[in-house]
């Protein structure tokens, strides 16, 4: 009766010891969707000024201020052209 009392006691002694023991921690996959956009620099965000007509007297006056807004025009759309490409590379 001792030996199956012994083997009782530590079968018991077993279990308690199991039951106590540190668990196995659980690993959870934590998933975080975050867009991140690019920035449009400020400088395509920013046209030259439209000329001002001011006092045209000689067709020489004239062919300078057509070419200043012609000028201007051009700068803004390389620069609408540039945030254009910009936000297309966006993630959609």
């Amino acid at each position: 009766m001792p030996h199956k009392a012994l083997c009782l006691l530590i079968l018991a002694l077993q279990v308690t010891l199991t039951a106590c023991g540190p668990e196995k921690p659980v690993i959870q996959t934590v998933v975080e969707v975050r867009n991140v956009y690019p920035v449009v620099p400020s400088n395509f965000l920013n046209c030259s000024p439209e000329p001002v007509p001011g006092v045209i007297l000689t067709d020489v006056a004239l062919a300078q201020f057509t070419e200043a807004v012609r000028v201007a025009g051009e700068d803004c759309r390389a620069r609408l052209s540039s945030v254009r490409q910009t936000v297309a590379g966006w993630p959609k």
